[in-house]
């Protein structure tokens, strides 16, 4: 009995983990991805037919399970290698941003059936890594200015000005 159930796969994307993420482990499948599929605004519906001519057990795309078979598959194998990894030909891994500390199941690659593939722009966020957090002086200025806030216990009209970059001279009596 054969398991190839998936039609024939195509690298879709491919991505290289950036300077400030650390490879921690492999993905199990205990991690949660919550994953988006970002369509191309073209051909809705030759997708819908090309998504319903895969799914389908009597399609030429692959050998299909028959009823009978599918309750003789093994769940264990499910868990111990999750369907997500199948579904995408993709190596999940959990990385580690070595400046904020925050912790993210991403891939470097992953793969889409051929005929579905034309109608895919991306699944995000499975080769984007969060981009560093950079201070701007905009931020900068803001803290300065309300630390001088709190020791002065109080705020000026020239403090207001700067933090919301307006002016703040003395009006004139009408």
């Amino acid at each position: 009995m054969s398991l190839s159930i998936l039609p024939t796969l195509k690298v879709h994307e491919i991505s290289n983990v950036p300077s400030h993420f650390e490879y921690v482990r492999p993905a199990n499948s205990f991690d949660k991805v919550e994953l988006q599929v970002i369509l191309h605004s073209r051909d809705i519906k030759g997708l819908e037919r090309a998504l319903y001519r895969v799914s389908d057990p009597s399609s030429d795309y692959g050998q299909h399970l028959t009823k009978q078979e599918v309750k003789f598959v093994p769940l264990k194998s499910v868990a111990r290698e999750p369907l997500i990894f199948k579904l995408f030909a993709a190596d999940f891994s959990e990385y580690l941003n070595n400046e904020t500390g925050e912790r993210v199941i991403r891939t470097t690659s992953y793969s889409l059936p051929e005929n579905v593939s034309p109608f895919i722009s991306s699944v995000h966020p499975t080769v984007v890594f969060p981009l560093p957090q950079r201070k701007t002086r905009r931020h900068d200025r803001q803290t300065s200015l309300l630390k001088a806030r709190d020791r002065s216990n109080g705020i000026s009209l020239d403090c207001l000005g700067d933090l919301f970059s307006v002016s703040c001279g003395v009006l004139p009596i009408l």
